[in-house]
């Protein structure tokens, strides 16, 4: 009804002006209006006097019921235009505070979802102003409206921020997202960690993709540059399951499907980061192979022994990441230095036959015990399985309360062991009883671990506070608790992207060996120094340079993994004395001739990180059957069918690696230039630091 009052209004507003330009009203006279008797010449004449003149209806020397018609008429339709346009406006106004309006964006970052990692997703893109964001939610957009902007900086334009009412599994909302001209996209859902419903969150979050992917502006627009499309994992099983999977032929061609997850990072940004949040207090995170005097190297004593007490989802995520990244090479030499990631939690032996279903190819052939101190300390002589696996990673788990004195007794001894690096992480998950616990664990343990870290979901400042305050001595009770986890702040594109171009080289230098010439015979020259990086590589198909490559070739899981050796970067050379987080950076002669020293260390710690990476990937040890049949190929020289052998149980349903053994077995049963990969990629990691040098100084 709107829509049409307002159509008649500008139909009386044209005959209006045609009146005037064609002399049906007598504007232009000299007719004083309210003071002499007026005698329209036609009806729009009559129409103007009586309703656009400051009166003199007493006057008027027309038809007396033409003009009591014209102004009774006139007076309602006024009054129901106003009212009419009023609503309008109303409404358009109440449809963008409730999310109703569709809005045309350029560049802009869509969120899809409003779940607490949205305040660290926001505060990481705050440092450019020229930023907007299209945040679309299925909750009341009044109210999450009042909270972003509530917790939002004055570094972010408030008015750069669009919410929009949607559902993030309906194609009619996703249409209205502008995806077609948007920078990236992220894609987290809207579930709280108190939610009944957040079980499914993962499953709609992929529905998600599918439709984004199958978006018919996102296809037309994006053959040439993918859409980036950063979707959030809440759970563990299912991030690990893309870490091994290949996405369809849809998202090869539209996005770029970029898998998180919100603990994962923090994990990676506590352990292998080790930076400090700009607005915290407290020190530095500490890497966990820290010593007094530099780190764990091929002559150290100690090992590494990661405490988690709470089998939560962050305690889950770094005890993994840390099987991930701590691989040192004094276990070469002395096989009982293993790293030890030990978890505490009143229910651990459910929490063990959960993991031991999830990673059952790990725990087969990892050492590994499963103990409970809720009765007594007699269990702590309990045997390993495995106990002599050549893994470098060993695993325990204890059943008990973190309060009960055997545990504390437990917690308190191997902090006072000489022999091992202890770090304490205390992610239960509630934030007050995590602070609680940290605070009142023995002294000894204060006084002795490398470092106490406390999960604080919403905000670390209570422990920034205990933790560190001017003018207190190293002595102090409490200066080794560090907060970490907060929603905050979890999210860090600087870390992300660093990791990023570095699996990019590594990749690269892994494929260039591999690349073809025009006949589509192998090349088999390494470019470990990567001076052909980003150059033309024609007999690779139709692109242009290895950017292309790695954007429309690279699984999922190949780039994951690419990924997760970069993250061992730093380890690396921390063992061979190189901090790179130093402000002294070391020049690429230094670089080259400490890897050179140490190579063939290097070579043994990367294929102990690797087999970690694939056993927590799915991959599994080939049984004694299938190891004799392959060596019973290769001794009789039947190379073909050795190979195809191989690739066979590699694929499903076996995904069974010939390579996942010890480091002295895989030089009997693998080819000699397998055995150089490791070389090569270690050597190209000099390079690779100069190169991201020279690009940040760009």
């Amino acid at each position: 009804m709107g829509p049409f009052i307002i159509g008649i209004f500008l139909i009386l507003i044209t005959a209006v002006a045609l009146g005037c330009v064609y002399g049906g009203i007598r504007l232009y006279e000299n007719i004083h209006y309210g003071t002499n008797p007026y005698t329209p010449c036609n009806i729009f004449d009559a129409a103007y006097y009586l309703l656009f003149t400051n009166g003199g209806q007493n006057l008027y020397n027309g038809s007396n019921w033409l003009g009591l018609v014209i102004t009774s008429l006139g007076i309602i339709f006024i009054a129901i235009l106003t009212s009419m346009i009023t609503t309008h406006f109303e409404r358009i106004g109440q449809n963008y505070l409730s999310g109703e309006s569709t809005f045309l964006m350029k560049e802009h970052i869509v969120i899809i979802g409003t779940c607490d990692v949205l305040y660290s997703i926001l505060r990481s893109k705050e440092n450019d102003p020229k930023n907007r964001f299209l945040i679309m939610t299925g909750r009341d957009v009044i109210q999450t409206r009042r909270e972003v902007l509530s917790f939002i900086g004055n570094n972010i334009n408030r008015s750069h921020i669009v919410f929009m009412y949607g559902d993030r599994t309906s194609q009619k909302d996703i249409n209205r997202l502008s995806l077609a001209s948007a920078k990236e996209v992220f894609i987290i859902g809207d579930s709280e960690e108190s939610d009944s419903v957040e079980s499914y969150r993962d499953s709609n979050n992929m529905d998600c993709v599918e439709l984004i992917a199958a978006n018919p502006q996102v296809e037309k627009k994006r053959k040439e540059k993918k859409l980036p499309c950063h979707v959030m994992f809440e759970y563990q099983t299912t991030f690990v399951a893309f870490q091994f999977s290949e996405m369809g032929d849809s998202f090869k061609e539209t996005i770029d499907f970029i898998p998180f997850n919100f603990y994962d990072m923090w994990a990676q940004k506590v352990l292998v980061s080790g930076e400090k949040e700009e607005k915290r207090k407290a020190e530095r995170y500490r890497f966990l192979d820290t010593l007094p005097q530099g780190y764990i190297n091929k002559n150290s004593e100690e090992s590494v022994h990661l405490i988690i007490i709470g089998v939560t989802k962050m305690g889950l995520a770094l005890g993994i990441q840390a099987a991930q990244v701590c691989h040192f090479p004094n276990f070469i030499n002395n096989p009982s230095k293993r790293t030890r990631i030990t978890f505490i939690d009143a229910e651990a032996d459910t929490e063990f036959n959960y993991l031991n279903g999830r990673y059952n190819n790990l725990f087969r052939i990892a050492r590994h015990r499963v103990i409970n101190l809720s009765v007594d300390e007699t269990e702590l002589e309990k045997p390993w399985h495995n106990s002599d696996s050549w893994l470098d990673v060993e695993w325990e788990f204890i059943k008990g309360r973190v309060e009960n004195p055997s545990i504390q007794n437990y917690i308190k001894t191997s902090c006072e062991d000489n022999s091992h690096i202890v770090t304490v992480a205390v992610c239960l998950t509630h934030s007050h009883k995590s602070m609680a616990t940290a605070m009142f664990l023995p002294e000894s343990v204060l006084r002795n671990c490398l470092q106490i870290l406390v999960y604080q979901r919403l905000s670390g400042t209570i422990v920034d506070s205990v933790a560190i305050h001017e003018g207190k001595s190293e002595s102090y009770r409490y200066n080794k608790i560090r907060p970490f986890g907060m929603i905050d702040c979890g999210y860090d594109p600087q870390f992300e992207e660093e990791t990023l171009n570095r699996a990019k080289y590594i990749s690269y230098v892994y494929d260039s060996y591999y690349r073809k010439d025009q006949q589509g015979k192998e090349i088999k020259q390494w470019d470990e120094k990567l001076e052909k990086y980003e150059e033309a590589f024609h007999s690779w198909g139709s692109y242009t340079n290895y950017e292309d490559y790695w954007a429309k070739n690279k699984q999922v899981w190949e780039k994951i993994s690419c990924q997760l050796n970069a993250l061992s970067i730093r380890t690396k050379l921390r063992s061979i004395g190189i901090d790179i987080t130093k402000e002294d950076e070391p020049t690429l002669k230094d670089l080259c001739d400490c890897v050179d020293k140490e190579i063939v260390n290097m070579q043994i710690v990367e294929h102990n990180r690797w087999n970690m990476e694939k056993l927590l990937t799915g991959y599994r040890a080939l049984t004694k059957e299938e190891t004799q049949e392959l060596k019973n190929l290769w001794n009789a020289e039947h190379k073909e069918l050795w190979t195809k052998k191989r690739k066979e149980l590699k694929e499903w349903p076996h995904r069974a690696h010939l390579d996942i053994c010890d480091f002295g077995t895989l030089k009997t049963c693998e080819e000699e230039t397998i055995l150089t990969h490791d070389i090569k990629l270690n050597k190209a990691i000099p390079y690779i630091l100069i190169k991201e040098k020279k690009q940040k100084n760009y």
